[in-house]
C-alpha cells in the first residue's frame, strides 16, 4: 500500500477521508443508546431476527467508537488499526440488516440457508481484503495523511464492497416492500416501519461520506441513535419479537388458573392475580421472597416450589383441590432460569365428577334391580309356581290315599328346595362382593372362588397374564365382570357336572379377555339356540353388552364348555386370534 500521499491530488471517488470528530459526546451517546437496546433484545435471541438485530447494533456500535478513536489517536498505526475495524463492522452491516429482513418475512428456510451461506462468504472475502490489503494494496491503495487529516485510497475491491453493499440495502428494502404488499394488519406495519432504521442510517452515512463533517451537531452518529430509537418504538408498539410476550401475558392475567414463577434461586418472582387472590392479602409481599418462607402457611406448595424436575398432580392449597404442573424454565443453551408452577382448581370438577358418580350409582342400582326381577321371574318365580302346583299334586295324591307316592313327591320337592337355597346362597354371595368397598378386582373375586370351592367341591384355577394391572378394568367392567363369572360357575354347578374350572383373564391393547372353561358334559350349542332355553347364557351375554362387551360360548357333548367375554374395542385380528386360541384347547 502507498504510504503518506498527498489526500488532496486523489479523485474525489477514491477518497476516504476521517475528518476529526467533533462532539464526540454525541457518537459515545449513540453507541451507548444502541448498546442498550442491544442488550435489551438479546432477551430475544432464541429468535433468529432477535440475534440478527443484536448482531447489527454491535456493529454501529463498534463503527462509532472507531471513528471516535481514530479522532483522538496521535499515532498514524493506531488510526490505521481502527480504520481497519471500522472497515470491518461497516462491511457486517448490511448482510446482518438482509438476514433480519429474511427471518422476519418468513422467506422459506432453504432461502435463507442459501443467502446465509452467500453473504457469510462475501463478507469473509472483503473482511480478508481488508486485514490484508497493507500486502497487496487492492483493497485500499494507499494511506492520505498531512499530520492533520486521515485517509485512505480505495482500490478496486472497496468500490466492489460498495457495490454490493448498496445492492444488499436494496434487496433488503424490496423485501420488506413485498411484505407490506402481500400482508395486513400488523405485519405490514411491522414491514413498512422497519426500515426507517435503515434509510435514517443509510442517510446519515451518506451525509457523512459526501460532507467534510463540519456540521454543528453530527449526523452519522445522530442518524445511527434515531434509527435505534426508532427501532426501539417499533420494538414495543409493534411486537416484532415479543407479540407472543404480550399474548402469553394477557393470557395469564385473565387467566383464573394460578401461575406461580419461581427465578433460579428459588425466590418468587411473579404471580398472576388468580394465583394472588388465592394466596390472599400477603401475596403482595411474595415477590422477591424464597418460596419456603413465602408458601410457609401451605407446606406442600412450599415443597412444591422446591422441586427442580417437571411434575403434575394433585395438591390441597388454601383448603381447595387444585392440579398442578410444575415446568423448568430454559434459556439459552439449557441455562436454568427458574420454573412456573401452574394450579388448576378442580374444586368444581370433583364436585361434578361426585355427582356423576352418584348417578352412576343410582343407574347400576337401578339396572341390577330391574335384572334382579327379571331373574326372579324367570327363575326362581317360575319354580314357586311348580312347587304351588306339585303341593297341589300332593295333596290330591294324599287325598286319593296314596301316602307312599306322596312321600316320593315330599323328597323331590325338599330336593328342589335346596337347590333354591343354594342359588339364593350363591346370588347373596355374589352380590355382596360386587357392591363392597376397598377391594380390588382380583380380591374379590378370589374370595368368591374360595366360597365357592368349599360350598361345591368343585376345583377352580384362577390364572392371570403376566402384564395384567388392576387399573386395566374400569368399575362397570368389574362388576359385570364379577356376575359374568359367577352366572357361568352357577351353570357349572348346576349342569355341567364338571370336576375342574379354569378361569383365565387377559389384557393387553385396551381389551380385556376373560374365559371360563370346564371338564363338563358339555351341550349342543345349536339344540339349545333353537329351544331358546339358554337362561343364564341370555343373562351373561346382556350383562355384557351392558358395559360394552361381547360374549361367546363354545361347547360339544362330552367336551366341556368355553365361555369367552371381550371388553373393549375389537378388531378383526384380535377376533381371528381369539377363535384359534379357543380352537387350540
Amino acid at each position: 500500500m502507498n504510504e503518506f500521499a498527498p489526500w488532496a491530488n486523489e479523485p474525489a471517488l477514491l477518497r476516504q477521508i476521517f475528518h476529526p470528530v467533533h462532539g464526540i459526546w454525541l457518537y459515545l451517546l449513540a453507541a451507548a443508546v444502541l448498546l442498550a437496546l442491544a442488550v435489551h433484545t438479546w432477551r430475544y435471541r432464541q429468535a433468529a431476527p432477535a440475534r440478527f438485530l443484536v448482531l447489527g447494533a454491535a456493529t454501529r456500535v463498534l463503527w462509532l467508537v472507531a471513528l471516535v478513536m481514530i479522532s483522538i489517536s496521535p499515532a498514524l498505526a493506531d488510526k490505521l488499526l481502527w480504520a481497519v475495524i471500522h472497515q470491518l463492522g461497516a462491511l457486517a452491516i448490511l448482510p446482518v440488516a438482509l438476514m433480519t429482513a429474511l427471518h422476519l418475512t418468513g422467506q422459506r428456510p432453504t432461502l435463507i440457508r442459501t443467502c446465509r451461506a452467500f453473504l457469510f462468504a462475501i463478507t469473509g472475502l472483503f473482511w480478508l481484503a481488508v486485514l490484508t490489503s497493507r500486502w497487496h494494496g487492492w483493497y485500499w491503495s494507499g494511506i492520505l495523511w498531512d499530520g492533520a487529516t486521515f485517509g485512505l485510497v480505495r482500490g478496486p475491491l472497496y468500490l466492489a464492497a460498495f457495490a454490493v453493499t448498496y445492492l444488499t440495502f436494496a434487496i433488503t428494502l424490496a423485501i420488506y416492500a413485498r411484505q407490506a404488499a402481500t400482508t395486513s394488519g400488523l405485519r405490514r406495519w411491522q414491514a413498512l416501519a422497519i426500515p426507517a432504521d435503515m434509510l435514517l442510517s443509510m442517510a446519515g452515512h451518506y451525509r457523512w461520506v459526501t460532507s467534510s463533517q463540519t456540521d454543528p451537531i453530527p449526523v452519522l452518529p445522530l442518524a445511527f441513535m434515531l434509527g435505534g430509537l426508532v427501532w426501539f418504538v417499533i420494538f414495543f408498539r409493534l411486537r416484532v419479537f415479543n407479540l407472543q410476550e404480550l399474548a402469553e401475558s394477557t393470557v395469564t392475567r385473565d387467566m383464573r388458573d394460578c401461575l406461580i414463577v419461581l427465578d433460579a434461586q428459588g425466590h418468587v418472582a411473579e404471580l398472576n392475580p388468580a394465583a394472588a387472590e388465592l394466596l390472599g392479602k400477603d401475596a403482595a409481599a411474595m415477590p422477591g421472597r424464597k418460596a419456603p418462607a413465602a408458601f410457609a402457611p401451605w407446606p406442600d406448595l412450599a415443597a412444591l416450589a422446591e422441586s427442580p424436575e417437571p411434575r403434575t398432580g394433585e395438591i390441597v392449597v388454601a383448603g381447595g383441590s387444585y392440579l398442578f404442573r410444575v415446568t423448568p424454565l430454559t434459556g439459552w443453551r439449557g441455562k436454568d432460569l427458574g420454573r412456573a408452577i401452574v394450579l388448576q382448581d378442580i374444586h368444581e370438577l370433583k364436585k361434578a365428577q361426585a355427582r356423576i358418580l352418584e348417578q352412576e350409582k343410582a343407574l347400576s342400582i337401578l339396572a341390577e334391580r330391574d335384572r334382579l326381577g327379571r331373574e326372579l321371574h324367570d327363575g326362581p318365580g317360575q319354580v314357586w309356581s311348580f312347587l304351588g302346583l306339585k303341593l297341589q299334586a300332593i295333596g290330591a295324591i294324599l287325598a286319593g290315599g296314596h301316602p307312599q307316592q306322596a312321600e316320593q313327591e315330599v323328597g323331590r320337592l325338599l330336593g328342589t328346595v335346596k337347590r333354591m337355597h343354594a342359588d339364593a346362597r350363591e346370588s347373596i354371595v355374589g352380590l355382596k362382593l360386587a357392591g363392597s368397598a376397598g377391594h380390588g378386582f382380583i380380591a374379590k373375586l378370589e374370595d368368591y372362588l374360595a366360597w365357592y370351592r368349599e360350598s361345591t367341591g368343585i376345583h377352580v384355577e384362577l390364572s392371570l397374564s403376566p402384564d395384567w394391572e388392576e387399573d386395566a378394568i374400569s368399575r362397570l367392567w368389574e362388576v359385570q365382570m364379577l356376575r359374568i363369572v359367577q352366572e357361568a360357575l352357577t351353570n357349572v354347578r348346576k349342569h355341567a357336572g364338571a370336576g375342574r374350572v379354569r378361569i383365565g383373564i387377559e389384557a393387553a391393547g385396551g381389551q380385556v379377555l376373560v374365559l371360563v372353561e370346564d371338564d363338563g358334559c358339555g351341550f349342543d350349542a345349536a339344540a339349545l339356540a333353537a329351544n331358546n332355553s339358554s337362561y343364564g347364557l341370555r343373562i351373561m351375554a346382556e350383562r355384557a353388552a351392558e358395559a360394552g362387551g361381547r360374549m361367546e360360548a363354545v361347547s360339544k357333548i362330552g367336551a366341556g364348555t368355553t365361555v369367552t367375554v371381550r371388553f373393549g374395542p375389537e378388531n378383526a385380528e384380535d377376533k381371528a386370534e381369539h377363535h384359534e386360541n379357543i380352537a387350540g384347547r
